[in-house]
Protein backbone atom coordinates (compact mmCIF):
# COMPACT_ATOMS: atom_id res chain seq x y z
CA UNK A 1 0.00 0.00 0.00
CA UNK A 2 1.30 3.42 -0.76
CA UNK A 3 1.37 6.01 1.46
CA UNK A 4 -0.15 9.69 0.43
CA UNK A 5 1.40 12.57 1.80
CA UNK A 6 0.17 16.04 2.09
CA UNK A 7 3.24 18.16 2.23
CA UNK A 8 3.60 21.79 2.76
CA UNK A 9 5.98 24.07 4.43
CA UNK A 10 6.82 27.67 5.87
CA UNK A 11 10.76 28.80 6.36
CA UNK A 12 11.26 32.17 8.41
CA UNK A 13 13.58 33.26 10.78
CA UNK A 14 11.99 35.87 12.93
CA UNK A 15 13.70 38.97 14.20
CA UNK A 16 11.60 40.37 17.07
CA UNK A 17 13.80 43.68 17.21
CA UNK A 18 13.16 44.95 13.72
CA UNK A 19 10.03 47.20 13.72
CA UNK A 20 8.92 46.35 10.07
CA UNK A 21 6.95 42.92 9.69
CA UNK A 22 7.32 40.17 7.38
CA UNK A 23 4.46 40.07 4.76
CA UNK A 24 3.47 38.24 1.65
CA UNK A 25 5.94 40.08 -0.47
CA UNK A 26 9.16 38.94 1.68
CA UNK A 27 8.27 35.56 0.90
CA UNK A 28 7.34 36.08 -2.66
CA UNK A 29 11.17 37.43 -3.10
CA UNK A 30 12.93 34.65 -2.12
CA UNK A 31 10.15 31.33 -2.57
CA UNK A 32 6.64 30.84 -2.85
CA UNK A 33 5.23 27.95 -4.81
CA UNK A 34 2.39 25.83 -4.70
CA UNK A 35 1.38 22.31 -6.26
CA UNK A 36 4.21 20.62 -8.98
CA UNK A 37 5.94 23.74 -8.86
CA UNK A 38 6.79 23.17 -5.40
CA UNK A 39 7.69 19.87 -6.31
CA UNK A 40 10.20 21.31 -9.28
CA UNK A 41 11.23 23.93 -7.08
CA UNK A 42 12.60 22.54 -3.64
CA UNK A 43 13.23 18.05 -4.85
CA UNK A 44 17.06 17.78 -4.77
CA UNK A 45 17.78 21.02 -3.22
CA UNK A 46 19.07 21.30 0.85
CA UNK A 47 16.16 23.22 2.01
CA UNK A 48 14.19 21.42 4.76
CA UNK A 49 11.45 20.67 2.08
CA UNK A 50 14.05 19.03 -0.19
CA UNK A 51 14.82 16.91 2.81
CA UNK A 52 11.35 15.68 3.40
CA UNK A 53 10.94 15.34 0.14
CA UNK A 54 14.08 13.11 -0.38
CA UNK A 55 12.75 10.74 2.28
CA UNK A 56 9.37 10.35 0.75
CA UNK A 57 10.76 9.40 -2.51
CA UNK A 58 13.08 6.68 -0.91
CA UNK A 59 9.82 5.16 1.33
CA UNK A 60 7.11 4.89 -1.87
CA UNK A 61 5.33 7.74 -0.61
CA UNK A 62 2.48 9.22 -3.55
CA UNK A 63 3.35 13.34 -2.57
CA UNK A 64 0.40 16.19 -2.39
CA UNK A 65 2.12 19.27 -3.22
CA UNK A 66 0.57 21.84 -1.51
CA UNK A 67 2.07 25.57 -0.13
CA UNK A 68 6.02 26.51 0.16
CA UNK A 69 7.50 29.52 1.19
CA UNK A 70 10.59 30.41 2.27
CA UNK A 71 11.94 34.55 3.39
CA UNK A 72 15.39 36.00 4.19
CA UNK A 73 15.43 36.80 7.78
CA UNK A 74 13.45 39.03 8.85
CA UNK A 75 10.67 40.73 11.53
CA UNK A 76 7.16 39.29 12.53
CA UNK A 77 5.16 37.91 10.26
Amino acid sequence: MTHRVLVAGLVHETHTFLAQSTDLTGFEALVWVRGQQMLDRCRGDASPMGGALEVADASGWQVIPSRYGAAIPSGTI
